[in-house]
């Protein structure tokens, strides 16, 4: 038995550290890949989403169309898919101009 380690101690810390060694690599392999996906997920999306005159004057037609309402962009994987215009008509409150209802027509 040698005064330090024997040799069944050594060849057993040995055999961690090489566990060790590998499994390190896996982990930073593994980090390697996930930023890899990552950054080509990003060229996709910024390839995917470019925004064309086209597209532009479309929203701003829709903008500038209405008076009262809003304007929803539909977006899907990247991609503007719909616009979609929503407009309100407002009425003034004068009570003068206001018509019951038929249910309260009858009530009364």
């Amino acid at each position: 038995m040698s005064a330090f380690f024997s040799s069944k101690t050594l060849f057993i810390f040995l055999i961690v550290i090489c566990i060790s060694i590998i499994s390190i690599f896996n982990y930073l392999i593994g980090l390697i890949k996930c930023a890899t996906l990552i950054n080509e997920e990003r060229q996709a999306m910024t390839q995917s989403t470019k925004v064309t005159d086209e597209l532009i004057r479309e929203i701003v037609g829709a903008v500038e169309a209405l008076r009262y309402g809003s304007v929803e962009i539909t977006v899907h994987e990247g991609r503007v898919t719909q616009i979609e215009k929503r407009e309100k008509v407002r009425f003034g409150h004068e009570i003068s101009n206001i018509r019951p209802t038929v249910k309260a027509a009858a009530r009364n």
